[in-house]
């Protein structure tokens, strides 16, 4: 193939492995590699490299020329190290190489940014990619939350295509997240949390690479991943606990949609009956596109409602009323209350909405299924007790727009709906929603 490709960070573990992937499939690949980078001799002999640093210009200039696709894999990824060098890297850094391609790629097809699952926080519930991102005074994960923040803006303002993907702890033979672990277990300086059963966040570089390359070049219906557990690996039991091995599982919007209302893992389950595997089938339409299946997946929605017990959320609180309780919630959120109303409380489950105030303090709403209205208010909780008519009503009461919204089955109840201020990393508002 004669497609020009750029590939940053190829001398560490996933632009090693992305970069031989790209050669072996027939691209035209150029390097940006530091001078005292060790690189893969294969690379060497076969890339055009071009030697310089993310904050040397004319060597970014150089590198971006006339690239069709650019993979930017290079960061500080260091557990510790000062704030400074994080953002030399990590913000600073994007933004040369943006700087760059704006003026010399004018054929770029895709820019795909590699960032990490660190920009949700520390969420208290799982994350999509419609979850709230968050810093928290770690300086790696806040310095790639910047970083994304230069690549909407720059994308915003020069019509840039671009796909960010946030992987979390990424495994395979080479990586230095797992000969860390190793060393620590070796040792027996690592300690078992939770009973060794919680969720380690693992990928496997080679899945990530297949989600990197689908990125990049596709016209597939399939827009979005889920993950599911990997049928080979499974869960490996170690004497200090359990590794389960998820893979990443391509779906269309509208199963995306499907799975936020009701549960990843049936979902995967009915794919599954077509791959046993699943191997992701970039050219197979969405299930949904069979109306017949649609309808009964939508059916089995319905009755069993979403497997999501709770959601984090960043403007939530309530206020005493004339009437009773005012709950106030951002715009962003009110999809993830309607959920919990429609999709939980309706089908007789319990739902949560945390939150943190100001000072730090952990809030919380608790919705449950009663036989009537009930609400129970303290400084840090709300509970409400809803019947199914009640939750369905007032679910489709409220919308995302800024307002006070009232129904008469609950007379002690209004939600307060605010506008929701997305700001960048200047603290300048660039959005705001409802």
């Amino acid at each position: 193939m004669t497609a020009k490709v750029l590939v940053t960070g190829a001398s560490g573990f996933l632009g090693s492995r992305l970069a031989r992937r790209l050669l072996d499939e027939g691209y035209q690949l150029s390097l940006l590699v530091r001078p005292t980078a060790a690189l893969d001799a294969t690379l060497k002999s076969q890339c055009h490299i071009v030697y310089g640093g993310l904050c040397d210009q004319n060597a970014l200039e150089l590198a971006v020329r006339d690239c069709e696709w650019i993979f930017h894999c290079a960061a500080n990824v260091k557990t510790w190290d000062s704030d400074d060098n994080y953002y030399r890297a990590n913000v600073a850094g994007v933004q040369h190489l943006l700087d760059a391609l704006v003026q010399n790629s004018p054929a770029l097809k895709r820019y795909v940014h590699i960032s990490t699952v660190d920009v949700y926080g520390y969420p208290i519930a799982p994350a999509d990619e419609s979850s709230p991102v968050r810093k928290t005074g770690f300086g790696y994960g806040d310095s790639k939350l910047e970083g994304e923040q230069r690549v909407l803006r720059m994308a915003s303002d020069h019509n840039l295509p671009f796909t960010i993907i946030r992987p979390g702890n990424i495994i395979g033979p080479g990586s230095q997240f797992i000969s860390e672990i190793g060393t620590a277990l070796k040792s027996g300086h690592m300690l078992t949390i939770g009973s060794g059963l919680a969720h380690a966040g693992l990928i496997d570089v080679d899945n990530l690479i297949d989600l990197v390359l689908w990125a990049a070049d596709s016209d597939t219906a399939l827009t979005a991943v889920c993950f599911a557990v990997d049928p080979v690996l499974g869960t490996l039991e170690t004497p200090n606990g359990f590794v389960r091995f998820v893979q990443m599982v391509g779906i269309a919007t509208d199963e995306r949609a499907l799975v936020l209302e009701w549960d990843a893992a049936s979902f995967i389950d009915v794919l599954t009956e077509q791959d046993p595997l699943p191997v992701t089938d970039l050219g197979r339409p969405s299930l949904l596109d069979d109306p017949a299946l649609a309808e009964q997946l939508g059916a089995r929605a319905d009755a069993e409602g979403s497997s999501v017990s709770s959601a984090f959320v960043d403007a939530l609180r309530w206020e005493p009323s004339d009437t009773g309780i005012d709950l106030v919630i951002g715009a962003l959120h009110v999809a993830a209350l309607q959920r919990g109303l429609r999709r939980r409380v309706a089908v007789e489950q319990d739902y949560e909405l945390t939150t943190v105030d100001e000072e730090g303090r952990p809030r919380a709403l608790v919705l449950r299924p009663g036989t009537d209205e009930r609400i129970a208010a303290s400084e840090d909780r709300l509970e409400l007790s809803l019947t199914r008519a009640q939750a369905l009503e007032l679910a489709d009461e409220i919308d995302g727009l800024r307002g006070r919204y009232e129904v008469s089955s609950l007379p002690s109840l209004a939600v307060v709906v605010e506008p929701t201020e997305i700001r960048d990393d200047d603290e300048e508002v660039v959005e705001v929603i409802g």
